[in-house]
């Protein structure tokens, strides 16, 4: 009987050992990782003629990440109060290479691919999970940009969307994902993010647009 206990007892001290082990893991192991995103490419498909494209491609100057931010728990709180999106960040200094001319008057069917080297984020991470992702779109110089895509709520992404232009005029576009934003606020679905919340992913200015 005492040879019993005595396994029984030895049993139960490896067991909160074992416990206590994974409860002290790193805090990095318990941080929720946003996505690292290396280059952005925006494409731009002339409606009624596939052959008539126009492509950004958007990197870091510095060769590095556009974002990767990681939070702790509890951190995102704090941040919280320091910028309306949720995340004090700074915007990246981008190289933008640009193949064809944006054209006046013309509407373009249009698709963003982010990169992580070559693993394409939209395919591996943000088309499972559109419902906490949403692209905001700012134009100047005769560009409108509108949403062409929905997540299963029935609430605009951005992946896909429809650009159409005016007369055009030293036209910029800027770019910015949040995730883990509230889609339902206020002005949200239409395209604009001040009441969004979340945090950013990356948010990139596309500017000195060649133009036709």
């Amino acid at each position: 009987m005492k040879k019993v206990l005595s396994l029984l007892l030895g049993l139960i001290t490896l067991f909160f050992a074992s416990c206590s082990d994974d409860d002290e893991k790193p805090v990095q192991d318990q941080v929720d990782e946003q996505e690292v995103i290396t280059k952005l490419v925006y494409t731009l498909t002339e409606q009624g003629d596939s052959s008539k494209t126009v492509v950004f491609t958007v990197v870091a100057a510095d060769g590095g990440e556009l974002s990767s931010h990681e939070h702790e728990e509890g951190e995102e709180d704090k941040e919280k109060e320091d910028g309306e999106d949720g995340e004090e960040h700074e915007e990246v200094e981008v190289d933008v290479d640009q193949e064809g001319t944006l054209k006046s008057n013309t509407v373009y069917d249009a698709v963003i691919r982010l990169f992580n080297g070559e693993e394409d984020v939209i395919a591996t991470e943000i088309i499972n999970e559109k419902e906490t992702h949403q692209f905001f779109f700012e134009t100047e110089g005769g560009i409108t940009i509108q949403y062409a895509d929905e997540d299963a709520n029935d609430l605009p992404v951005g992946i896909e969307t429809t650009v159409v232009t005016g007369a055009l005029n030293d036209p910029h576009i800027h770019i910015q994902l949040l995730h883990e934003l509230d889609k339902t606020a206020e002005g949200v679905e239409e395209g604009d993010p001040q009441k969004a919340g979340g945090d950013t992913d990356i948010e990139v200015e596309i500017e000195n647009i060649e133009v036709e």
